[in-house]
């Protein structure tokens, strides 16, 4: 009788655990995970200012599309530090479950500190998307969201290509 309460235990012990661990993820795939399907949209609305023909269409100012790119770049910054911390946090949550002796209390948190450091990159982008906002006021924002609804709908062969980035170059690949 004490041998079926002892593998009980362990089955029971184990499928906790399995229950418990935290999958694994590379860098990308967490950050894609904190950032909801349109939580980018900020930045977004801000490459639509790219065009020309569409800052016509929302009669903007010179001043107003600067402020946009101005404010986004300051965003972007501070979006991919705070993402960085998010991936940090979650690969300490990672390692703390990969523990052959779990810590509760450690793990508890691990898991606060990520979902502190995902509400910080949450709030972030919802203040760039409010900035943009408050910047091109409300009738503009309104065709902004259109033409990017109507840019979503086209077919791939026809949305405008993206600009390209060049290419990073190390910086001792000079010497």
């Amino acid at each position: 009788m004490n041998a079926w309460k002892t593998v009980l235990a362990i089955l029971c012990a184990t499928a906790i655990t399995a229950v418990a661990q935290v999958p694994e993820h590379d860098g990308a795939a967490d950050a894609a995970r904190v950032r909801p399907d349109r939580m980018h949209r900020g930045m977004e609305l801000s490459r639509l200012l790219d065009d020309e023909a569409a800052v016509k269409k929302l009669g903007l100012t010179a001043e107003q599309v600067a402020a946009v790119h101005e404010r986004t770049a300051e965003t972007q910054e501070k979006i991919v530090m705070l993402r960085s911390s998010v991936e940090l946090a979650e690969r300490n949550l990672r390692q703390l479950m990969r523990a052959d002796a779990l810590n509760r209390d450690e793990v508890l948190k691990a898991v606060d500190a990520a979902n502190k450091a995902s509400a910080k990159l949450r709030t972030a982008m919802i203040e760039e998307q409010l900035a943009f906002a408050d910047i091109v006021g409300p009738e503009a924002l309104r065709k902004a969201r259109r033409m990017m609804q109507k840019q979503a709908q086209k077919p791939e062969e026809e949305k405008a290509p993206r600009k390209k980035r060049a290419p990073k170059t190390p910086p001792n690949a000079n010497k």
